[in-house]
């Protein structure tokens, strides 16, 4: 994976989070005052509650109904995985005539997208990124690749995860039947979608900037964190984030090759966020660079359990 340098870097201008098991946004959430949230399943659910929350926090800045220069591109590892095992339990046991053509709808991965893009007017470019783990972090990036070509000015992107009881049983089975300990033993269910531009005359209280990216497959653990680091001489990284577990031999290998970085762990032990990991790391990166040099820079790495990888670089 090389980390790609920006001209014009992305500038984050709100964050929009739900995560950690809150109360379904099905109770009077901007979901629903604006989309009808009722007609959704959990994904897309999230997703729009996530986007609504983002909007909110700029309120001067919003699209014109079917507004070409705003896009939006979420990660995801799960994606509608509910609403597919749903309908094809039903289409297993139930007669065609009672198949529900609202359910088929949510079968698509980018069904959280539509909804999103249909409350809001947008009309630019949309993509959902379906690769594991790193997902979110891949559609942050993608996002800033659109920004830096001016094929958009706004983007909204970030990660959604909506598991259900019988996945996360299954990968409790995983866990154990596979002695894959260092795998998170919970699942959460989260969704985190940032608010992206480069036009800084447009966004005067946002200094959190993302000035490098990059995206890659590791199947083999053997990407080296000193060589990235090596390659990327500015800004000064301070702070390593690993934002998903990786298994233990990589962690302690990066820990050496961060030097005398600090390198901490976003998510890992009992639980993880999958591709809602990387932008809920990215929404806390300016509290950690307050807390460091505020000309330093944090290098935030997601990798998936199948070996995606996917970095941001974040200064202020």
């Amino acid at each position: 994976m090389r980390l790609v340098r920006l001209a014009a870097p992305a500038q984050l201008v709100s964050c929009g989070l739900i995560a950690e098991n809150v109360p379904s946004p099905r109770a009077s959430s901007p979901a629903e005052r604006l989309t009808g949230a009722r007609r959704m399943d959990r994904y897309a659910e999230l997703g729009c509650a996530a986007a609504a929350a983002a909007l909110a926090g700029a309120p001067d800045i919003r699209p014109g109904r079917g507004d070409g220069t705003w896009g939006v591109i979420l990660g995801s590892s799960l994606g509608c995985w509910a609403s597919n095992r749903e309908y094809l339990f039903d289409l297993e046991h139930r007669r065609p005539a009672m198949l529900s053509p609202a359910l088929f709808v949510r079968t698509v991965a980018s069904s959280a997208i539509g909804e999103i893009c249909i409350a809001h007017g947008i009309g630019g470019v949309n993509e959902t990124v379906v690769s594991g783990w790193p997902a979110g972090a891949e559609a942050v990036a993608e996002a800033c690749a659109l920004l830096a070509e001016r094929r958009v000015r706004f983007v909204l992107a970030g990660g959604i995860e909506s598991p259900d009881e019988v996945l996360r049983r299954q990968h409790r089975d995983r866990r154990r039947s596979e002695d894959l300990e260092w795998l998170p033993e919970l699942l959460e269910e989260a969704a985190a979608l940032c608010l992206l531009t480069t036009a800084e005359e447009e966004n005067p209280t946002g200094r959190l900037r993302i000035v490098a990216y990059g995206r890659g497959h590791d199947p083999r653990g053997e990407w080296s964190l000193s060589t990235a680091l090596q390659r990327l001489e500015w800004p000064t990284i301070e702070s390593v984030i690993v934002t998903d577990p990786v298994p233990p031999q990589i962690l302690g290998r990066w820990q050496e090759e961060a030097g005398g970085r600090r390198l901490l762990r976003f998510a890992g032990g009992s639980r993880a966020f999958g591709a809602a990991g990387a932008p809920l790391a990215l929404a806390c990166a300016g509290r950690w660079l307050d807390e460091s040099s505020p000309d330093g820079g944090i290098l935030l790495v997601a990798r998936g359990i199948e070996g995606g990888i996917a970095a941001l670089v974040v200064s202020s």
